[in-house]
């Protein structure tokens, strides 16, 4: 499983508001927290097979100290893997299951 793209309303007091990440590959994603929806487009500067066929992505986290880090990777472990397939919009997760 890869995580493609993370959208988060509000975590630990504002640290995260109203963002979306996305974790590179083949495509980029937006949500619109307004309207609900989403849009896809193909990533450009995407190259197939970059790393060999054995690794589908690499996805480098970086900012300066303080820009929050360490704060959404706290939102991944804390939400992501106890959460899956809950409904609240306090966040979204798209993911890539089994090279679909």
């Amino acid at each position: 499983m890869e995580i493609l793209y993370l959208w988060v309303r509000e975590f630990r007091g504002r640290s995260i508001t109203e963002a979306g990440f996305n974790f590179g590959g083949k495509y980029v994603f937006d949500f619109d927290s307004r309207t609900g929806n989403i849009t896809v487009e193909e990533n450009t500067e995407y190259i197939a097979n970059f790393f060999g066929e054995r690794i589908s992505n690499v996805t480098a986290i970086a900012g300066k100290n303080g820009s929050g880090k360490s704060t959404l990777l706290d939102f991944i472990k804390l939400n992501i893997s106890v959460d899956i397939g809950n409904t609240n919009l306090s966040y979204l997760c798209l993911f890539k299951v089994d090279n679909r």
